[in-house]
């Protein structure tokens, strides 16, 4: 938990800095004042009074995720209020007290009774957060900034069980909705909170070796930070270099793998932000990269990317050494990897709240909910769906009519044509398999983002090929399941 301390000053001085009338920080006083009120009563179970908490959600609204929106921050302050009041406090009541939008942001997080799925998840309230979510993504970012001060204070919970059971929670619904709305470093705390109760020993073990490698991983990225800098420079690529460390449970999961943490090349490397507006500057900044060292790989997820994620990552050859990552972006497109949505406020020409809205709609994840809504079913069924289809990473692939399609990940050459192409599976036929200029006859070959796929229309027959027995996505919870047991057995 962060040592500073969160008054209702800290955050209005804030807001005025970022030029919030006088008028809207009076509003944000009001709420404040209301939940003080509301909560006087009551004390977090770490001994505190509970007005901290809302102070905090408020604050890691401005901190963690850059929304400096007065009405975001209102209902920050007061989303716990119409569950906690001891007297009857509505949604009508905050409209008519602060506004009608604050009370629209505090009802959508206001959790209703609980419904348990068969997982043990509170999906009733999991399913209206996501979808109040999708109408304004003002109420995920107060869910996020809400329960990473939840996460933050995890320990204080007595019972052991429940927060392996919130640190579990976190990682399969807040983690992806963080993803979904761009917020990466939110999402890579939660991440990483959630790892240290779930799996404790694997979290000290990685953290411990992390910071006895990170003296020799510094050696080598100091000299090139400040060489890569003055050569992009030379170029007339303004541009910062910092060095920037991966997740510990980034590093987990490569080793869930097969990838042990010595031989993890990125486990620190350089981050370039160059100073344009221009996506083409981060192309024109790999040149005198590539020039100094040897390129080994490059992913290009500027042009090809999801969740409004944009980079270009490079791996170079450095001699005596090995591999080294180097991201490369423009000053935008790292505030929205940063901060997801509210990055686009942030940026030199800033969006509307309309057209960040509308960014949102666009995004396969609120896509997929929408599909899920158009079936018609039971909130169990729901759940299970929401799970399966719209909590899950995505990559991006160019179909052969150069649309960008995102895709789960993991996806086989297989599931892609059950997806899109299921006439094959009835017809008992299948079609020749180009990617990126190359025929591959494997239909069990992983796709990767970035992927440009292309299908031979001269169908070759073949009675004794089944596309849909080679399809990885009815596999991947039994995978799963297999991962966990495993590293169970390691840790016990």
């Amino acid at each position: 938990m962060d040592n500073e301390v969160v008054t209702i000053e800290t955050i209005l001085q804030k807001l005025e800095k970022h030029n919030v009338s006088l008028e809207k920080r009076k509003e944000v006083y009001k709420a404040y004042e209301i939940a003080r009120e509301i909560h006087k009563n009551q004390k977090r179970e770490s001994g505190e009074p509970y007005i901290i908490h809302p102070l905090w959600v408020a604050y890691n609204n401005i901190k963690d995720m850059q929304l400096y929106d007065p009405d975001a921050i209102s209902a920050a302050l007061l989303h716990d209020t119409i569950e906690d009041a001891t007297v009857p406090f509505k949604k009508e009541d905050i409209a008519r007290l602060i506004n009608p939008t604050a009370a629209m942001l505090v009802d959508g997080v206001t959790n209703i009774p609980k419904f348990a799925a068969e997982d043990g998840m509170d999906a009733g309230n999991i399913i209206r957060i996501i979808k109040s979510s999708k109408k304004d993504f003002r109420i995920a970012v107060i869910k996020l900034s809400d329960r990473l001060h939840n996460m933050k204070t995890l320990k204080y919970k007595k019972n052991p069980e429940k927060r392996v059971k919130k640190a579990i929670e976190t990682m399969l619904v807040y983690v992806p909705l963080a993803k979904a709305i761009g917020a990466y470093q939110v999402k890579n705390q939660l991440e990483d909170l959630s790892l240290k109760y779930i799996d404790p020993v694997n979290y000290n073990i990685i953290q411990d070796r992390k910071k006895e490698l990170e003296d020799y991983f510094m050696e080598q990225l100091q000299p090139m930070k400040e060489i890569i800098s003055n050569d992009l420079l030379k170029e007339n690529l303004k541009n910062e270099v910092i060095i920037r460390e991966q997740t510990i449970c980034s590093i987990y999961k490569k080793i869930l793998e097969g990838t042990n943490i010595e031989s993890n090349f990125n486990l620190y490397y350089l981050k370039a932000i160059i100073d344009s507006e221009k996506a083409i500057s981060c192309y024109r900044a790999l040149v005198p990269i590539h020039y100094k060292y040897v390129q080994h790989s490059t992913e290009d997820h500027i042009r090809e990317y999801t969740n409004f994620y944009q980079t270009l990552n490079t791996n170079v050859v450095v001699p005596n050494f090995g591999l080294v990552r180097i991201k490369v972006r423009t000053k935008e497109m790292d505030l929205v990897c940063k901060y997801g949505i509210p990055g686009f406020f942030l940026s030199k020409n800033p969006i509307s709240f309309e057209e960040a809205q509308s960014k949102v709609e666009n995004s396969l994840f609120v896509q997929r909910l929408s599909q899920i809504e158009g079936l018609n079913l039971n909130i169990e069924e729901q759940w299970k769906k929401i799970k399966e289809e719209a909590l899950v990473d995505h990559i991006s692939v160019t179909s052969e009519n150069n649309q960008s399609i995102q895709i789960k990940k993991g996806s086989t050459i297989s599931d892609y044509i059950l997806e899109y192409y299921p006439e094959f599976i009835t017809k008992n036929r299948y079609p020749n398999i180009i990617i990126n200029g190359e025929v591959v006859k494997d239909v069990r070959t992983i796709l990767k983002n970035g992927d440009r796929i292309q299908l031979n229309r001269e169908i070759i027959n073949d009675s004794s090929f089944h596309v849909i027995q080679y399809s990885s996505l009815e596999e991947t919870y039994g995978l799963e399941d297999m991962k966990k047991i495993l590293q169970y057995r390691q840790t016990t």
